[in-house]
């Protein structure tokens, strides 16, 4: 209810704006008139400068010449605000055409500049501008640091545009992460902020940007409705202030509305139209999103051609500028679109890239920089006010100190000045006395610098020689040692790639939680997940032999053993999968000769829910099961034959366990690293014990809550000793 009316109120003031306020007439052309009869001086600098800003949203192009024939001139000068603002201005131009390290790389020039000389307003600005590049990489926490930063100047300069500016790009991270009642209240004071001045441009973005908030929460058509106010009223005032980006943003929000309301024919229209406008630009960004839009709607009216045509453009374009937001709406589009075609592998190929996009965006680490910036921020802000008051005693204060300090250094120079004079003066009488002993003596000494010198010179041949040797084998060797570590972390892409997608376990056991902590880039443990019929889940913990590079081949090849086993065999028990396991592990690992006999193999707890009867079936080799029910711990013990043990002993198959499962029952499976990993005041294992009574205290909790307590303990235990093992545990709650 209040939010509803606060969106009233702004509606009014935007309206009373619209209509008292007259528009600006340019000045681009008095401008262009004054740079013709310029000097080549600051001046003209400034004037080149502002045609860049002034022009950047109707034609980047004459822009970028006018921002760059700017930089030229200021550098000569050596004025070094002018190269700032060049910097700033024409960064901005290569971050829309997509550019963003070269934007990126001048912005932060401009930072280390202004901060050089001093000039705060000019500090935000590169602030604010490194903080939209690392927005659009998804790297919110950086962004909302330099945003954070920025706001702490702009609110000691009492700039309430520059403020509003910020507190907007801050709502836009918010809304970004789905937190839209942080975005509506930063938003909102950033919409109140801009209604104070005269630029239209800045409160129709703000608009847009409240727009955005009501249309994507869509809480009934209501906010659908709202939405498309807060649009036209700023479609309006891009129109007037000729903001060709601006209204195509706007095209584009409406078109997402009527995208929303299955409108697709008014929708199409109005895309094509916004990308009209991105081209004009050389807007990267822009071209990007709304040819993934286009598609979208193509694929929503089953022109599966034409969608996939589309969203592998805007793929093209988001891989190029580094814009991760939108690779991962496209890799979930194009996944959609194949599995419509019925081309499944390629559906599940983009469900693993979308997989990896994920990881590089959210995190948790992520998320709580976001958190502590955020409450730094409030916290400085009250601080702020504690120090004003104490503010105006320091100044009189630190003034009075200075004072007796230039008193003293006055008296202190006079005495130091008369003592040097006078001990010039006696130096100068003696060294006229000495020189004439010295020039003898310099003649003796030439003679036998100069053979000196022949034998340095000699020397220093055979050192740089040495040294330049030194060097080409250092540089062989760092060459190796990255030609080495850009290979394992290939192979952890290949790795990573088998393993089941996040999406998939939450489809198979949506109540269930993975912890996987490698030890080195590349892991001997993983987990593996699969089905057979609509009513037969598998899981597993499985532990190869080893960790790092030879513990990943043979975690590879056994995952592959196992779908072979299931999916190509038809072996259906755990037992007779792991059976599968031992026979095909012999056959590959133990090869004799007459030098050795590889004695490689792996350990795994293997589990199969059948949801029809409520069973499960476990078999395991030296990896139990742990059922948690009603507080106590049932422990299910796994056979102790090695997979892939060649000895020559009787050995009659692998138990198979069939347990009734219950309500509320909770499964652990789970490889040995855990319990086997050093730490705490006695730096001893954790073992077997301590991790039982562990998950006995954690076992009620989410699922979700357990995997990050299970993490923060393991870390807690660790401190500052190396990891020694891969660690893996899986829980299933049952339902």
């Amino acid at each position: 209810m209040k939010r509803a009316f606060a969106g009233i109120i702004f509606f009014i003031l935007v309206f009373l704006c619209i209509i008292i306020r007259a528009q600006k007439p340019s000045d681009v052309g008095v401008l262009i008139d004054k740079l013709k009869f310029s000097k080549e001086d600051t001046n003209k600098v400034n004037i080149l400068n502002n045609l860049c800003d002034l022009i950047e949203r109707s034609d980047p192009k004459k822009a970028l010449k006018y921002g760059e024939d700017a930089l030229i001139l200021a550098e000569r000068l050596n004025f070094k605000k002018g190269i700032v603002i060049s910097f700033i201005r024409t960064g901005y131009i290569h971050y829309y055409q997509g550019d963003k390290n070269k934007a990126l790389d001048l912005f932060e020039k401009a930072l280390v500049l202004s901060i050089n000389i001093k000039d705060k307003n000019l500090e935000a600005e590169a602030l604010r501008k490194i903080g939209i590049v690392y927005d659009s990489q998804s790297n919110y926490a950086k962004a909302l640091d330099c945003y954070t930063k920025a706001l702490k100047i702009k609110e000691l300069t009492n700039d309430k545009q520059e403020t509003a500016t910020l507190l907007l790009n801050i709502g836009v991270i918010y809304h970004n992460l789905n937190n839209f009642n942080e975005a509506f209240e930063y938003e909102n004071k950033a919409l109140s902020l801009y209604l104070l001045g005269n630029n239209k441009s800045l409160t129709a973005n703000a608009l847009a940007r409240i727009g955005n908030i009501y249309c994507d929460t869509l809480n009934k058509s209501f906010d659908l409705k709202k939405a498309m106010e807060y649009y036209d009223k700023s479609l309006k005032l891009f129109t007037e202030d000729n903001h060709k980006r601006g209204i195509a943003i706007i095209y584009n929000n409406m078109a997402e509305v009527y995208t929303t309301q299955k409108e697709f024919k008014k929708a199409l229209p109005a895309f094509f139209n916004a990308l009209k406008m991105r081209k004009e630009l050389g807007d990267k960004n822009g071209i990007s999103i709304l040819y993934h839009n286009i598609g979208n709607i193509y694929k929503k009216i089953s022109d599966y051609k034409n969608a996939e045509i589309y969203v592998l453009q805007s793929l093209e374009i988001s891989k190029e500028i580094s814009f991760l937001e939108y690779d991962r709406k496209n890799y979930i589009l194009l996944s959609e679109i194949y599995a419509a075609k019925g081309n499944y592998k390629q559906a599940y190929e983009n469900q693993r890239f979308l997989n990896m996009v994920n990881d590089s965006i959210y995190n948790n680490e992520s998320s709580k920089q976001i958190n502590e910036m955020k409450t730094k921020y409030e916290t400085e802000s009250k601080e702020k006010e504690i120090r004003l008051l104490n503010k105006d005693k320091e100044i009189k204060e630190i003034a009075y100190n200075e004072k007796l300090k230039k008193q003293r250094i006055i008296i202190f120079s006079f005495v130091i000045g008369f003592l040097i004079i006078s001990g010039f003066s006696i130096i100068l009488f003696r060294l006229y006395q000495q020189k004439k002993v010295a020039n003898v003596l310099l003649a003796m000494q030439k003679e036998e610098i100069l053979e000196k010198n022949e034998e340095l010179n000699q020397q220093k041949e055979e050192i740089t020689a040495q040294r330049d040797e030194i060097e080409l084998q250092r540089n062989e060797i760092e060459k190796k040692n990255i030609h080495i570590t850009d290979s394992i972390r290939y192979a952890k892409r290949i790795q990573q790639a088998i393993l089941p997608s996040k999406e998939l376990v939450e489809k198979l056991i949506p109540d269930s939680f993975i912890f996987f902590k490698p030890k080195d880039i590349v892991s001997g443990d993983f987990y593996w997940f699969d089905w057979k019929g609509e009513n037969k889940v598998y899981f597993a913990a499985v532990d190869c032999t080893g960790h790092g590079v030879p513990g990943a081949l043979m975690s590879i090849h056994s995952f592959n053993l196992l779908d072979k086993a299931l999916n190509e065999y038809k072996k259906e028990k755990p037992s007779e999968i792991i059976d599968f396991l031992d026979t095909n592990i012999q056959k590959t690992l133990q090869q004799k000769n007459d030098l050795y006999t590889i004695k490689d193999g792996m350990d795994i707890a293997l589990c199969c829910i059948n949801k029809n009867n409520n069973t499960l079936e476990y078999a395991g080799v030296y990896n139990p099961l742990y059922l948690f029910r009603n507080n106590e711990l049932i422990e299910y013990k796994a056979d102790r034959h090695s997979i892939g043990d060649t000895l020559n002993e009787k050995f009659d198959g692998y138990k198979n366990h069939m347990i009734q499962l219950e309500p509320n029952d909770v499964l652990y499976v789970f490889s040995d690293g855990f319990a086997d990993q050093f730490g705490g005041k006695r730096n001893q294992k954790y073992m077997i014990k301590q991790f039982k009574e562990t998950l006995l205290k954690l076992h009620q909790l989410p699922m979700v809550e357990q995997k990050l307590y299970l993490a923060e303990i393991f870390e807690e235990w660790k401190g500052n000793n190396n990891q020694i093992d891969d660690v893996l545990v899986i829980g299933v709650r049952i339902t």
